[in-house]
């Protein structure tokens, strides 16, 4: 006869697996975070639509994965006014929950002269390793 476990122990010992990400037999890796899961592109970076010369901007920028997947970091890239913004994703093996979802981080940046700037954000899609660019234009004033 098979045994039967109360909806509450099993429950109980389901969140436990979920909730420790971190332990003996987890192990970490950091890589360019998900920002194409098919859709999400619109979501990946929110701020200013204009900014000045030596002004702090900051954006949210977004990437995506489920509970193995949290905030790492990002790099910038500065070429006169294009900044190319690269999120990182730190990545963990062993029991997590599988739920997708949002991972932001403010990002600060500033440009150094005026004219028509491009904030870019690379990272990667869901389905490869292809990396995907999202765009933003913006004026810079003096």
């Amino acid at each position: 006869m098979p045994t039967r476990i109360p909806s509450a122990i099993l429950t109980a010992l389901i969140l436990l697996g979920c909730s420790s990400p971190s332990g003996p037999s987890s192990s970490s890796r950091v890589d360019i975070g998900v920002i194409d899961l098919g859709g999400t592109l619109d979501s990946v970076l929110a701020g200013p639509r204009t900014g000045s010369v030596g002004e702090r901007l900051t954006f949210r920028v977004t990437t995506f994965g489920d509970g193995c997947v949290s905030a790492a970091g990002s790099q910038q890239i500065v070429q006169g006014l294009q900044i190319t913004i690269i999120p990182y994703d730190r990545i963990t093996t062993g029991p997590c929950t599988r739920e997708l979802r949002a991972i932001p981080r403010d990002v600060t940046v500033v440009f150094d002269r005026a004219g028509d700037a491009f904030l870019r954000v690379q990272g990667r899609s869901y389905l490869g390793r292809d990396l995907v660019i999202v765009t933003q234009q913006m004026p810079i004033l003096p």
